[in-house]
């Protein structure tokens, strides 16, 4: 995978962030904060981003462009299919949040650029923000 540090993006960056829903409700100084280490990846189609039981993941996904399949493998081996995720949209909260193992597939079903927001930034933001933990912990 290809990191691009979106330093050099920042103003685009946080363009996209301000459309989408919690960061829609920070401040400037909190869109700062979550801009200035944010970075990007990108997952060809076909590419398993996070795999059901796999390690706890460091990031909190957003979703710039394409999209994602989330699923799980039940016992029997069968592919359950409990979400698909486009723009704006985000993945990998419950393990970023508990340190937890990640409990589903998630599959790019295209070509998908995402924005990574690390750990410690999604931590400072519940703690300094009410209105976006609340968010977080509804979804």
């Amino acid at each position: 995978m290809h990191y691009i540090y979106a330093r050099m993006l920042n103003e685009e960056t946080i363009e996209f962030l301000v459309h989408v829903q919690p960061f829609d409700k920070l401040s400037q100084d909190e869109l700062d904060m979550i801009s200035e280490d944010i970075m990007l990846e990108y997952y060809p189609t076909g590419v398993k981003i996070l795999a059901q039981n796999g390690p706890p993941s460091e990031y909190l996904r957003l979703i710039k462009k394409g999209a994602v399949k989330v699923s799980l493998v039940s016992k029997d081996d069968e592919e359950i299919v409990i979400d698909y995720r486009s723009e704006g949209e985000q993945f990998g909260l419950v393990s970023v949040i508990s340190g937890d193992r990640s409990r589903a597939n998630v599959v790019a079903v295209e070509d998908t650029i995402c924005y990574l927001i690390a750990k410690e930034k999604i931590t400072s933001l519940f703690q300094s923000n009410a209105e976006v933990n609340e968010h977080f912990m509804r979804s």
